[in-house]
């Protein structure tokens, strides 16, 4: 009798809310095995290695750099598709980012343990979230939070959700310092992420295409600049500021690293980036600032003034600035813009 288990297309295991590709995909092939995983289970070691399918199974349990989150067109998402008759148009429209500000697979980090705890009440699994990839939403959905983040190692696990799970019961203690030092820097991650949600809503008001990417070219500007180097000690009570290490990190400053910082730090960095966009735009008043401001992070700015002083670069991000300046988001809603 074949131990095959049978599967049919409503019997899959339904997309969590928010879930994202990859994520999903895993469950799928954990419910249901495609035939050479079900296959290679099951086989010895010297079967496998003379299997005709244990190098393409090789290459997917390791491959790396490939995004199986929102590369809709990678052959194996389309083989995925195709194995379980699901239709791919289906998928784009279930697995779809809401921005097109996207954080590279091989940085992907960020997450909400506080998520991943619940949909393993709800479907026995820890589940993988879409909006966690995206630049302009470090703080969860949901619970408000700031994401925490993983070790840049596990970013191609193919069980990724798994993989961070089991990463964080091994450092209790760790996770543990990470929740007390947010819990003091509330105040001030509540004005990030008023900001952010104030961004948000300017964002879906605008729907002429062409406006929008200006609106957002003109905050990625922003991010950058509040990312850059000589911003740096705005951050020196962020528990964890870059993805990867900090010599490879910090070996490569310069202009050109200008365009990828938003890449490359952690949820918890964009959190207080969003903090110094709302002092640049006016969002946070001084006082604000000063009232949130733990008297232990001695280097953040609490004025737009002083802020403006340290930024490397003028010529060259003033003219960005002004490029994509609009009536929604511009220049002239900068403050102190005078003094930069």
């Amino acid at each position: 009798m074949s131990m095959i288990p049978k599967f049919n297309q409503s019997s899959l295991p339904k997309p969590y809310p928010d879930e994202a590709l990859s994520s999903w995909m895993y469950r799928v092939r954990i419910t249901f095995p495609e035939p050479e995983i079900r296959a290679l289970r099951i086989m010895n070691n010297h079967e496998k290695q003379f299997s005709p399918f244990a190098n393409s199974y090789a290459n997917f349990l390791h491959g790396r750099g490939k995004d199986l989150d929102f590369s809709f067109e990678h052959p194996e998402i389309l083989e995925f598709a195709n194995t379980y008759d699901l239709s791919l148009e289906w998928i784009k429209s279930v697995f779809s980012p809401a921005s097109t500000q996207i954080i590279p697979i091989w940085l992907r980090s960020d997450y909400c343990l506080q998520c991943m705890e619940e949909s393993i009440a709800d479907v026995d699994f820890p589940v993988y979230l879409k909006s966690w990839r995206l630049i302009l939403k470090p703080f969860c959905q949901k619970h408000g939070c700031v994401l925490y983040s993983a070790d840049n190692f596990l970013h191609s696990s193919i069980d990724f959700a798994m993989s961070i799970f089991e990463y964080d019961s091994d450092r209790l203690y760790e996770l543990e310092c990470v929740a007390e030092r947010l819990k003091k820097d509330a105040e001030v991650q509540a004005l990030g992420r008023m900001v952010m949600n104030r961004i948000d809503s300017i964002l879906s008001e605008i729907k002429d295409a062409i406006t929008h990417e200006k609106v957002l070219s003109f905050v990625m500007t922003l991010l950058r600049i509040t990312l850059m180097t000589a911003s740096w000690g705005n951050y020196s009570s962020v528990m964890k500021f870059n993805v990867q290490a900090n010599k490879k990190f910090e070996g490569e400053n310069g202009f050109p690293m200008f365009y990828q910082l938003p890449y490359r730090v952690t949820g918890m960095a964009r959190a207080r980036s969003f903090y110094l966009i709302g002092l640049l735009l006016g969002w946070i008043d001084e006082e604000q600032a000063k009232n949130a401001k733990q008297r232990d992070d001695f280097y953040l700015v609490t004025s737009a003034r002083n802020f403006w002083r340290r930024v490397e670069y003028k010529p060259r991000v003033r003219t960005l600035l002004n490029l994509y300046s609009t009536s929604f988001l511009g220049v002239s809603m900068l403050v102190s813009w005078e003094y930069f």
